[in-house]
């Protein structure tokens, strides 16, 4: 079982690369949300905001990793696919991230400038998880 033990059970034994991407992506974004709601809990939001960037970075290494573990012999290019797994979890936990805060705070805690930061840790990340699986594959032959 890999590092998603659930994935193996939810996907299925022969995915869709759609499905492990998908599902990749969003095991991503839950953990960034879970992470940051967390810590917004635990110290104040306007000081959980200056861990964002770590949280993101942990988890889109994580999204690339789950999609080449599953799905590397059917993509050509996996360290772009890891890249763009990064780049497309940090959209959404963005989107979201903003949405709540505009939500529950009147006011978006994030900028323009932050989202850019975000996009290049992520799919800094993103590669690098991506890269980390292929590595993986090769030394468990």
């Amino acid at each position: 079982m890999g590092l998603l033990g659930g994935a193996d059970k939810l996907l299925g034994e022969n995915p869709s690369l759609f499905g492990v991407a998908a599902y990749a992506v969003l095991a991503g974004v839950v953990g960034t949300l879970l992470l940051v709601l967390f810590l917004g809990s635990v110290i104040p939001l306007s000081r959980s905001k200056d861990f964002v960037g770590w949280i993101i970075g942990f988890n889109t290494a994580l999204s690339g990793y789950a999609l080449l573990e599953k799905g590397v012999e059917r993509i050509r290019y996996p360290r772009v696919a890891g890249v763009g797994a990064g780049i497309l979890n940090v959209l959404i936990s963005f989107g979201v991230l903003c949405a709540l805060s505009l939500h529950f705070r009147g006011e978006s805690l994030f900028v323009l400038r932050d989202l850019f930061l975000y996009l290049a840790i992520g799919a800094a990340c993103g590669g690098m998880g991506g890269v980390l699986a292929v590595k993986y594959r090769r030394l468990k032959r």
